[in-house]
């Protein structure tokens, strides 16, 4: 039997990239790192780009809609990003208790949605069970996820099975940890995990790409 491949990106061109290292739209992200990490840093700059920085700048993520479902809604940083998006009629920002997170159907496919879970990981198990429908089922909705902890190995399984990019800072787990999640995409883990760990120590992050190969480099990227 012949197999042929056809070029489905004809029909998914959408990539919502406004940088060429931003993730490719839609896209679940895992982010994990300790209080002070820089973890938040990292997210509000993918959401904004350098669109607040340049007067010509842009953002890195062209969404149509962000959502904020988590526990400390009201916090400065947040209100840097809802300030933000007032000024941009384009896009709008939400923040809403998790208590109040709607189902992922709730959501219009047309409209190109982020919706960011901060600080949950000792959510009830109902609330994890629905978090995890964005990250199996939301790219369905044209949703992309990130999923905030401060340790890696805290996030639910299931979602962790289910991302295409991690972010790892510091204070994301134990050197054995870092190991344990580098071993998956490569054979070095003995020699980079110590590199890894003194680079989120030092407040840089490592980003894996999941949807590269093994031996592309920017597979594993700081």
């Amino acid at each position: 039997m012949d197999l042929y491949v056809y070029n489905l990106d004809e029909y998914s061109s959408d990539t919502r990239q406004g940088n060429e290292y931003a993730p490719i739209w839609p896209f679940r992200l895992a982010v994990a790192g300790s209080s002070d990490s820089g973890k938040t840093t990292m997210l509000i700059n993918l959401l904004m780009g350098d669109a607040k920085a340049k007067e010509d700048g842009t953002r890195y993520i062209l969404c149509d809609e962000i959502v904020l479902i988590g526990r400390y809604l009201d916090e400065p940083k947040w209100q840097i990003v809802k300030d933000f998006f007032d000024d941009d009629e384009s896009v709008t920002f939400e923040a809403i208790s998790y208590h109040q997170m709607p189902d992922v159907e709730d959501f219009d496919p047309k409209i190109a949605t982020v919706v960011i879970f901060e600080d949950l990981m000792d959510a009830p198990k109902n609330i994890q069970e629905k978090i995890t429908g964005y990250f199996t089922h939301g790219r369905h909705r044209n949703i992309s996820a990130i999923y905030v902890a401060q340790r890696f190995y805290a996030i639910p399984k299931a979602i962790r099975e289910n991302v295409n990019y991690i972010s790892l800072h510091g204070g994301h787990g134990s050197l054995s940890d870092t190991k344990r999640i580098i071993r998956q995409y490569t054979n070095e883990s003995d020699s980079l995990a110590p590199i890894i760990d003194e680079l989120t120590l030092s407040r840089e992050f490592i980003v894996f790409d999941l949807r590269r190969p093994k031996t592309d480099p920017l597979s594993i990227r700081v």
